[in-house]
């Protein structure tokens, strides 16, 4: 890279190097790491594109086309990414929220309303007018806090339990609950799914309208054919054995006994794992099973109601 750039050259210049590592949204990645480092919206970054760079964000900007290249993923330089139209920080070794993982929230907000006898429509923020009392809801495997905290922004009525094995996790997903002022709304636990609710005694016997959870669900074999910027995530969060079944097989038997009896467990799949995850859903006592595919038509949710033990 030179050392004398306009900024309308510097964009230009990192889309071309990020280009010859076959990073296909180079040119969003581009705009949003200088709208980043810039201080401002990617628009406004179109209104300074005369403006002469710094050494000091040149050379900045050589280490992120450097980092990039090797395949770290832009959301950790960022420490920020977007989800459900929310800001969330992040940090290495803390799980980046997927798009797809949107639509897990949309239909665990579906089903409160369902619950809370409110049309789906009136989604609107703090509008849970209506209800006598909050829902319960536990999120399993919180990571950032991107499923706990989107749902406390959209739904006011309800209290969360999110856990995470995690405590660097954690304490990234309390800052994001505070970033949204829903902090009073959610209580973060440190434990491995449903295993502090069995094992601390000190906690309040709570059986739950809304369980939800993505869990890791990548195989262990398909290891070596991922794309290498899942090398650089926290590999807890993403592998799982027997097929990766794993923690479907832990979660969806155990479920049960902390449903209310007209509850609903929410559940987020691989390509391919529809048929055997709604098998342990059936073989788990849950009759009602639906399923929802992601914006690329792949069976991506998978709801279960109606459980008997």
């Amino acid at each position: 890279m030179k050392t004398n750039y306009t900024l309308k050259l510097l964009l230009k210049e990192i889309n071309s190097e990020l280009g010859k590592a076959n990073i296909s949204e180079r040119r969003i990645e581009s705009e949003l790491f200088l709208a980043h480092l810039y201080g401002c919206t990617r628009p406004e970054l179109y209104l300074r594109l005369s403006e002469q760079v710094s050494q000091e964000k040149i050379i900045f900007c050589q280490e992120f086309v450097k980092q990039r290249k090797k395949g770290v993923p832009l959301p950790y330089f960022l420490g920020e990414t977007e989800f459900m139209g929310l800001k969330f920080f992040l940090q290495p070794g803390v799980f980046i929220p997927r798009q797809e993982t949107e639509i897990l929230v949309e239909e665990t907000i579906k089903i409160a309303y369902q619950l809370m006898n409110l049309p789906a429509p009136y989604r609107a923020e703090g509008s849970c007018a209506g209800s006598t009392c909050p829902l319960n809801i536990l999120d399993l495997g919180t990571g950032s806090g991107n499923i706990a905290v989107s749902l406390a922004k959209y739904l006011s009525r309800v209290k969360i339990i999110a856990t995470d094995i995690s405590e660097n996790a954690l304490k990234i997903a309390q800052k994001n609950a505070q970033l949204h002022n829903v902090e009073r709304q959610i209580t973060f636990f440190q434990g491995n799914l449903f295993e502090l609710l069995t094992t601390d005694y000190s906690l309040p016997t709570t059986y739950y309208d809304i369980i939800v959870s993505n869990p890791p669900y990548i195989t262990e074999k398909d290891s070596p054919d991922l794309e290498k910027e899942l090398s650089y995530e926290p590999e807890i969060a993403l592998f799982a054995k027997d097929d990766g079944l794993e923690y479907f097989q832990r979660i969806i038997p155990q479920a049960n006994k902390f449903l209310k009896p007209e509850g609903y467990l929410l559940v987020e799949i691989g390509y391919g794992q529809k048929e055997k995850v709604e098998n342990i859903f059936f073989s788990s006592g849950f009759k009602k099973i639906k399923t929802v595919k992601d914006y690329s038509n792949i069976e991506r949710i998978i709801i279960g109601g109606d459980c008997t033990t």
